[in-house]
């Protein structure tokens, strides 16, 4: 067991779902380093935006979380278990992570009904759980329409529902709302984050709009050349931004 794991293993806390610490990811194709040393906790039934431009690092952080990518060094731990660090490794089916992505990944041969229920363990009541999801994303009845036949709006409110299906303990959304144009989004952006809220799951949102970030998140970090600038209650990052980067993504000058 590395030190890092039994440092983290030392002091469990059950107040926070997610800690990262010292987290490091370079590709050495082109020797870009990614995250950098990158350190924090993250609150249980927390909404959270990853904020930062393009190339930041943002991706890639959330990728190391869900387990799509592997760290060269650092420990991440959820529910107070170490899902990576020099000696563990978690693959991502086990980490209990729901993700949506930009392009929603809808499979499009199969109806909303088989999307939703085709990560969902056997044992499970498949049915009622796929209607209830439906009902909760407000697609009620439409079970049996396949992604094709939606707009883009209903398609993402699959993808979430697809994603809560096996009850995680954290969701991560890639830049949920890029595809959508400007009227619709803040329609939309309220109503998916009332139902993350009603779910009590912890989210991460990855997101260059600070719009977004500031309406729904709890909290907000800031994350520029894989390095956390800041990370705050959503507040304190507008009233007391940590320098003149982050009070620039806020400005409203």
């Amino acid at each position: 067991m590395s030190e890092n794991t039994q440092k983290i293993e030392a002091k469990p806390t059950s107040k926070n779902i997610l800690v990262l610490q010292d987290l490091t990811k370079t590709f050495n194709k082109t020797k870009t380093v990614a995250v950098s040393k990158l350190s924090l906790n993250i609150k249980r039934n927390s909404i959270t935006a990853i904020v930062g431009e393009s190339g930041s690092g943002k991706t890639t952080l959330c990728r190391l979380i869900a387990g799509l990518e592997t760290p060269d060094e650092g420990c991440i731990q959820i529910n107070n278990k170490v899902v990576s660090s020099t000696t563990v490794f978690t693959p991502p089916e086990k980490r209990h992570i729901g993700m949506v992505f930009q392009d929603y990944a809808l499979f499009p041969h199969l109806t909303l009904y088989k999307n939703i229920a085709y990560g969902l363990a056997k044992g499970v009541d498949k049915v009622k759980r796929v209607i209830d999801l439906l009902d909760l994303v407000g697609l009620k009845d439409l079970e049996k329409r396949y992604p094709h036949q939606l707009s883009g709006g209903q398609q993402q409110r699959v993808a979430l529902a697809r994603a809560l299906a096996p009850s995680p303990d954290i969701l991560i959304l890639d830049e949920p709302f890029s595809n959508l144009d400007a009227n619709f989004r803040v329609k939309l952006r309220k109503e998916i984050f009332q139902i993350i809220k009603q779910t009590q799951v912890t989210a991460l949102f990855i997101t260059h709009d600070t719009d977004d970030a500031t309406a729904v998140a709890d909290e907000i970090m800031i994350i520029k050349d894989g390095v956390l600038v800041q990370h705050d209650a959503t507040k304190v990052i507008i009233e007391q931004p940590k320098n003149s980067y982050v009070a620039s993504l806020f400005s409203r000058g």
